[in-house]
């Protein structure tokens, strides 16, 4: 497919998204690649030998791949950036006001039994996140990103630590299937996370990432 069709597909889906407020704004897409293009992400997916693990050991059973494929080029440039900010766009205007300086990044991410990740509302510099869920069936589709409210609603976080379970109450769950989009506007009410995995498995994601400082 060419770029240009995957960046249409992508615009309709993420334009006519729901955007859920509560408690942050996300959104919840599925379908959210034409099929025969998720079919060659998938194709191409690295080799677990491939990917690195994380050098400070925060991310127990995860490992990280620089999704340098050729195939994810439409993801990279200034119109997918656009396209990924419409939803969010009155919320990204009251956070920065005009202009600000934007960074992007793109990479692949695996995750194995025994990963998990307390609730979290990610990096202070973080405007948007973008899920991309790989998987290559429904099979395990309870193992998608969670969101959670602490059990004190009076508090917040800028972002950076990473909390036990036990202080929060999960809400919901988005499903991890095939060719979905969980995707998010921070805030520091954003906490979200994932339920430590019990099975053997390969959970793969997609993950881009706005960042924004004025």
């Amino acid at each position: 497919m060419t770029s240009e069709q995957v960046l249409g597909h992508l615009a309709y889906k993420i334009a006519n998204a729901t955007v859920n407020p509560f408690p942050f704004p996300h959104i919840y897409v599925p379908e959210i690649f034409p099929w025969p293009f998720y079919e060659e992400i998938r194709d191409q997916l690295p080799e677990l030998a491939d990917y690195k693990g994380n050098v400070d050991g925060k991310y127990k059973s995860r490992v990280f791949n620089d999704a340098k494929l050729p195939l994810l080029d439409p993801l990279r440039g200034k119109d997918f950036t656009n396209i990924a900010c419409h939803p969010f766009r009155d919320k990204i205007s009251k956070r920065f006001g005009g202009s600000f300086e934007a960074g992007t990044d793109l990479r692949l991410v695996s995750d194995a039994k025994d990963y998990s990740i307390g609730p979290h509302t990610d990096a202070p510099n973080k405007v948007l996140s973008f899920l991309f869920y790989l998987p290559h069936s429904n099979e395990i589709g309870h193992l998608g990103t969670s969101i959670y409210l602490p059990i004190d609603q009076t508090f917040r976080c800028e972002g950076g630590p990473h909390y036990p379970y036990e202080n929060f109450v999960k809400i919901a769950t988005m499903p991890y299937m095939p060719n979905s989009l969980f995707a998010f506007f921070k805030t520091n009410f954003s906490f979200h996370g994932v339920e430590p995995i019990t099975m053997p498995v390969r959970r793969d994601v997609l993950l881009w990432n706005l960042y924004g400082k004025k």
